[in-house]
């Protein structure tokens, strides 16, 4: 078994701080504790650690800050995740460990035990095999369509090849979607993953052996040869199949030609296909003439198209689908200057012209970038400019419809809401695909959350369970636990958002082929979320890299961060939420245990009281929450309760419908500028009944908003008030008697006044109607100081986040770090754009 029963989190996600006792507060009776939300106090002291200069591209360099950089030390130790998108975590740089000194605690012995893999292989292929496939008609039906046309128009006069390639990113359900293709169309499907990765599907042995043969001195031949066996070996079966429906003869396929869980080795095809592509090689003892191959070629397609007409479609008959395909990009050492993937075009161009019923899909592809451009026959590095009329490449095929697909009735109580097996069905369908076979085959629930959580934060460091220091994190990885977690902005930075889809578990938003640009994010998925939370809440020092490396790319300008303050706003509540949940646990289970009392690391509710003064510092009864009545102010306090351990960008104002679908996925949102009043919303329920069992209701649905005010030039707290308010925001609560609660965080000020010592006030009415106002719990935070939850070094990491923010200007300063030549060539290359000084 490689589950194994653990009481303490694995090394991956190790804290280097010393834990607490636990605490006594109770969050829901009867709910099973998470062995990884052990309670953990905020540090008292952290040194600031961590700024290397990890390269994830040499336009994205992240320098280190020289107030910090002798705490840090060179570090050349890099991961591989052989199931990721790429396959491993590409850097270019060395990466920094953190020096032992600067830890609170050293590390244990469990510490740096290596969890190198947390899913059992025989759960993974069963439930590639079985698991029901959902929503057909919007996800396989519109990607043949697309394929088809694709198909239609190929020419070699204007393509480059009979292919394009499939971008998701890993646990996207690329390979299954391949395979569910494959009741449609002809499917041959090749798996190219590394020789001695596990996984499944597994590597198609002989098929990666003739496409992989760097020794081979006529491989563009023996492709040739390839595609043609294969083609025939097509026509074989289906010619010799008893006559049945399209839907029974194509399933018959699916079980002799795809990689079965209960069969090792190739599936029978390919040994048919080896014995065709022998006696294909051994038909003539002198090289075939290009007239010769052409024939052979026309031949094994007109026998394809004849074996094939059951599947009543002329554009797609057979569709060549490779996956793992980044094997191909790899050099052919005959021709270093071509990768296996410009030969294998090359062969494929081959095909003629128009409805010969093949095409070609590349699953898996290293960067989605590089399918754009590749270095082909008709694109060699060293022809005449103009010799050749340039060819384009059919655009990839992104848009898989999976995300959500087992997302069903909504959770009837608070037990449902914090489910960890309900929340696994948020986002990729192999989270709870996998959870259902692995309760079917016996596994305990904790173990399977625990092994679920572990393989989520491998994905998103791509790692293979490694522990990841603060100081080793390189940009990619930064931005992977941010974007799952608080979502900033990477809009303009399109190799990072390539390399976060193929290496970091971000989903592919949209590629514009014309312009080369990919957008990627990281949409609401409660369990990578949940594995970043874990992750960053156990070392802050892991955070305060994350931060540095996010002041530097902004002081560099080398994308836009967008609004920095609201960006800061989003750390310090997701610490805060991170403290409150790490100091009040889920009470130990009771006697009968069920799935639902299951909670995932960082996935349980919390009252809002305790997250308050976690913000605060202050105990309940010293609150002073401004303007709202006494009755609103207990009701508010006594019955409110928070949950949400990420949030997610949106685009209009949420009404008490839509802040009960975020309180279901366990999400928070930051609101667009152009929206009124606030910048940030949760959800707050407000939970009366003394049951946990009560039914969830819209009219128990309230909010809390944070509006943040980044500079002192701002309107005053009494000036803005009136805005703060669900009327002026727009806001529709079913139940609009319901109290809310406002945060104004003023980032930049220390206070209305330089003699006033508290850092945080309650805010008055203002010019707030009266209903409004005595509604309306409502505080101000002037300056970080006024988080207590915050550290020192954490505050100074996010001041220094606060200082980088730009004018906005396009011009792209000088590093610190800029040679002499750098400096010279961009003067010279930007005249009148600098003084001469610098």
């Amino acid at each position: 078994m490689i589950f194994q029963a653990r009481a303490r989190c694995p090394s991956i996600f190790k804290s280097s701080w010393p834990r607490s006792p636990k605490t006594s507060t109770s969050i829901l009776p009867g709910h099973r504790r998470n062995p990884h939300n052990a309670p953990l106090l905020p540090p008292k002291h952290i040194r600031l650690v961590s700024t290397a200069n990890p390269l994830m591209h040499k336009d994205l360099q992240t320098p280190p800050d020289e107030s910090h950089s002798d705490r840090l030390q060179e570090r050349d130790e890099k991961a591989q995740d052989s199931e990721g998108f790429l396959g491993q975590n590409r850097t270019i740089s060395g990466s920094t460990k953190i020096d032992r000194d600067g830890r609170i605690a050293g590390p244990s012995e469990e510490a740096e035990m290596v969890f190198n893999h947390p899913l059992e292989d025989g759960i993974v292929a069963e439930a590639f095999n079985n698991h029901e496939y959902l929503d057909t008609k919007r996800i396989v039906d519109p990607t043949l369509q697309t394929l088809q046309k694709m198909a239609r128009k190929w020419t070699p006069d204007k393509y480059l090849a009979p292919s394009t390639s499939l971008v998701a990113t890993s646990t996207g359900g690329k390979s299954r979607l391949l395979k569910e293709l494959s009741r449609r169309t002809c499917v041959v499907y090749i798996c190219l993953r590394p020789k001695d990765a596990t996984g499944f599907p597994p590597r198609s042995e002989y098929p990666a052996g003739v496409l992989l043969d760097s020794k081979c001195p006529t491989l563009q031949t023996r492709y040739e040869e390839l595609l043609c066996a294969i083609l025939y070996t097509v026509a074989d079966f289906f010619s010799a199949q008893d006559p049945g429906s399209r839907q029974e003869r194509l399933e018959q396929w699916v079980l002799h030609s795809f990689p079965q869980s209960n069969r090792s080795g190739d599936p029978p095809f390919w040994t048919d296909v080896e014995t065709k592509m022998n006696e294909i090689s051994s038909r003539s003892a002198r090289p075939l003439t290009v007239y010769e191959k052409h024939t052979q070629l026309r031949e094994a397609l007109k026998r394809m198209k004849e074996s094939t007409k059951f599947i009543e479609q002329d554009d797609l008959r057979v569709l060549l689908a490779i996956d793992q395909a980044s094997a191909l990009l790899a050099s052919y050492s005959s021709s270093p200057d071509l990768s296996f993937l410009s030969i294998f075009r090359g062969a494929l161009q081959k095909i003629p012209s128009h409805s010969t019923g093949f095409f070609s899909i590349l699953a898996d592809i290293n960067s989605p970038l590089s399918t754009f451009h590749p270095t082909s026959l008709y694109d060699h590095p060293n022809r005449r400019i103009g010799k050749h009329k340039p060819k384009k490449l059919f655009d990839p095929v992104y848009q898989i419809c999976t995300f959500d697909v087992h997302v069903s009735d909504p959770p009837r109580d608070q037990h449902q809401l914090q489910s960890a097996f309900r929340l696994l069905s948020y986002g990729s369908p192999f989270w709870r695909a996998y959870a259902d076979e692995a309760k079917r085959k016996g596994l305990a629930d904790n173990e399977i959350i625990q092994g679920l959580t572990q393989y989520a934060l491998q994905k998103l460091l791509s790692t293979n369970g490694q522990s990841v220091p603060a100081g080793s994190l390189s940009d990619s990885q930064v931005f992977a636990l941010l974007g799952s977690t608080i979502q900033p902005s990477t809009l303009a930075a399109s190799h990072l958002n390539a390399q976060l889809v193929s290496s970091h578990g971000a989903q592919c938003m949209h590629i514009d082929p014309s312009h080369l640009k990919l957008t990627s994010g990281y949409p609401s998925q409660f369990i990578l979320s949940s594995a970043a939370n874990q992750y960053l809440a156990s070392d802050e020092a892991r955070l305060i890299r994350c931060i540095q490396v996010l002041a530097s790319i902004n002081r560099q300008r080398l994308f836009n961060l967008g609004d920095v303050g609201r960006l800061v706003s989003r750390i310090i509540l997701l610490r805060a939420m991170q403290i409150t949940m790490q100091n009040t646990p889920p009470s130990p289970p009771a006697a009968d245990l069920g799935p639902d009392l299951i909670t995932m690391p960082f996935g349980h509710s919390v009252r809002l009281v305790d997250f308050l003064q976690t913000l605060t510092g202050w105990d309940q009864e010293h609150f002073q929450l401004g303007s709202i009545d006494k009755e609103n102010k207990e009701k508010l306090l006594a019955e409110g309760r928070v949950f949400w351990n990420h949030f997610i960008s949106i685009d209009h104002t949420p009404s008490s419908a839509g802040l009960l679908r975020q309180l279901y996925r366990g999400l928070a949102v930051t609101c667009r500028h152009h929206q009124p009043s606030f910048d940030q919303l949760f959800t707050i329920y407000l939970h009366s009944a003394p049951t946990t069992t009560a039914v969830i209701d819209e009219k128990r649905i309230t909010f809390g908003a944070v509006c943040v005010s980044n500079s002192s030039d701002d309107e005053s707290v009494a000036q803005a008030s009136y805005q703060w308010t669900p009327a002026h925001a727009g806001i529709k609560l079913q139940e609009h008697r319901n109290p809310y609660l406002v945060l104004n965080f003023r980032l930049n000020e220390s206070g209305p006044s330089k003699a006033s010592s508290p850092r945080i006030h309650p805010i008055p009415r203002g010019k707030a109607s009266p209903n409004q106002a005595r509604r309306r719990a409502a505080l101000a935070f002037y300056g970080l100081d006024a988080f207590p939850c915050l550290s020192q070094d954490l505050r100074l990491a996010l001041q220094h986040l606060l200082d980088s923010q730009t004018d906005g200007s396009a011009l792209l300063i000088f590093s610190d770090q800029a040679s002499e030549l750098s400096r010279s060539f961009r003067l010279q290359c930007s005249p009148e754009v600098w003084a001469s000084s610098q």
